[in-house]
């Protein structure tokens, strides 16, 4: 999509970045938290094990649950999957949960950690249901990210 250059004339640039503009995409989303304690270990995580750096990602707090019915706002996340969909023709979905969540705390206050790690793996094995809907053909992988010894490890989660 071409911008006018007459609107944004009227402008200045505060920054030029150093990477240059990539066309293509993977046609990877990867719907996440968006807690920032995993963010770096997320990056390398889709980087060295995924093998994608331009992939789309979905972030937002509970990550994967918010596409649930179950959620508040699942009617305003499942049309931003499809629409990455149309978009960006995905292939592969990457759904991930993490230890700790606040929006699984939040939400669940009653529940030990236990309970709330059994619950996220629940959501998101219905997480994968929904989302083989939404976007029809592509390959849904299921991760659950959680400390230990100071680093971040990623398991499979599977059915």
């Amino acid at each position: 999509m071409e911008t006018s250059p007459v609107l944004l004339d009227q402008f200045r640039v505060v920054y030029t970045s150093e990477s240059p503009w990539q066309e293509e995409h993977e046609h990877i989303l990867l719907m996440a938290c968006s807690d920032p304690r995993f963010r770096e270990a997320t990056k390398e995580f889709m980087e060295n094990h995924v093998g994608a750096t331009r992939y789309d990602p979905l972030i937002i707090p509970g990550g994967p649950a918010q596409i649930l019915l179950s959620s508040s706002i699942f009617f305003a996340i499942q049309p931003l999957a499809q629409l990455l969909h149309r978009a960006h023709e995905l292939k592969k979905v990457i759904a991930m949960a993490h230890h700790g969540c606040m929006y699984y705390r939040t939400k669940y206050p009653r529940l030990t950690e236990g309970e709330l790690q059994r619950l996220q793996v629940l959501d998101l094995l219905e997480c994968k249901k929904v989302t083989e809907k939404l976007v029809a053909r592509a390959e849904v992988k299921l991760y659950f990210a959680q400390p230990r010894d100071g680093h971040v490890r990623f398991i499979a989660v599977e059915e």
